[in-house]
């Protein structure tokens, strides 16, 4: 998930499958006392897990910053019933870069739960990656059965259909956007090794639906699998989980929040095996929102507020600006 809800079309599978089956994908990536070392006797980290580590960050960030990563995410446009007007003319409801769109692309119209493109003439998108007709639905995208969002590529551009809680927008990719442009680097904590950490994790009887919002105030809800226990500095924690595609997710906020980190924080772990897991911080990064005002991202639980604990390990906070959303 991310890092900002997405909604391309990224599928739900079982984390429960993943649970009981998953060990067998390949055991020379067991979790806990079966994982190399990753300090030095001294306690600092060992050569081999800091450039794992190092590598692990720098791809984070090349993520990041791809055609298709956060950064180029350049536009979040509301849908209310009724017809929108799209193009780059100052004069249309939904504004396009001037330098990649034509002046009216043609009328984006939403009827109850349902959006509908009709092209102006002489405009020739593509739908799927095959050339769109004069007026098609749009559809956004769907988990049972299994349908990534609908993809309208003009040029550079690409506009999906977005859904946050009861909220349908129309989101824009630009690789060549402001958000891309302005971008200045991620930030981290030195590699700590005391902040990778074995948890014992405890599933659920049944997966559970956690309300939650998202930072536009939408209404969320998050399936989790479980609770991971570990201790943090001498401090013991009850971190909630959830599931992304079988994955184990965790977002949370720490003391440090707002003067060293961001206020949402990332960390993905794999499946748990034998009850344990393995949570290292070194790997928790931001939420694309840090970058990025036309994400909508999931705000931590509130069991995961720790807002008595501060964990200086992982991304640190951005130093830009993030621009402010226009649309």
């Amino acid at each position: 998930m991310s890092h900002g809800v997405d909604s391309t079309g990224r599928g739900k599978s079982s984390f429960r499958r993943t649970l009981n089956f998953g060990w067998l994908i390949g055991v020379a990536l067991t979790l806990g006392c079966s994982q190399p070392a990753a300090e030095t006797s001294s306690g600092a980290p060992n050569d081999e897990y800091r450039a794992e580590v190092e590598r692990f960050r720098a791809e984070r960030e090349a993520s990041l910053k791809s055609d298709e990563g956060w950064l180029s995410v350049a536009g979040l446009f509301t849908l209310e019933e009724g017809a929108w007007k799209m193009g780059s003319a100052d004069g249309n409801d939904i504004v396009l870069p001037g330098d990649a769109a034509p002046p009216l692309v043609g009328t984006v119209e939403r009827s109850r739960d349902r959006v509908f493109v009709t092209l102006a003439e002489g405009v020739t998108p593509k739908l799927n990656d095959e050339p769109a007709p004069e007026a098609f639905e749009l559809r956004s995208a769907e988990a049972n059965p299994e349908r990534p969002a609908d993809q309208l590529r003009l040029g550079r551009l690409t506009l999906f259909l977005h859904r946050s809680g009861p909220r349908l927008a129309l989101r824009l990719r630009d690789p060549e956007g402001p958000v891309m442009r302005s971008f200045t680097g991620m930030r981290w904590f030195p590699i700590d090794a005391r902040y990778r950490i074995e948890a014992r994790f405890t599933e659920y009887a049944a997966p559970r639906q956690v309300p939650g919002v998202n930072i536009l105030g939408d209404p969320i809800s998050m399936e989790s699998p479980g609770e991971a226990e570990l201790t943090i500095d001498g401090r013991a924690v009850r971190l909630q989980a959830w599931d992304d595609n079988g994955r184990v997710w965790f977002v949370f906020r720490d003391r440090l929040a707002g003067s060293e980190t961001y206020g949402i924080r990332e960390l993905y772990a794999d499946s748990p095996q034998d009850g344990r897991l393995l949570l290292d911080f070194n790997r928790s990064y931001n939420a694309p929102c840090a970058y990025n005002p036309y994400t909508t991202c999931p705000t931590p639980p509130s069991q995961n507020v720790l807002s008595d604990l501060a964990i200086p390990a992982g991304e640190r906070l951005y130093e830009g600006k993030p621009l402010s959303s226009g649309n």
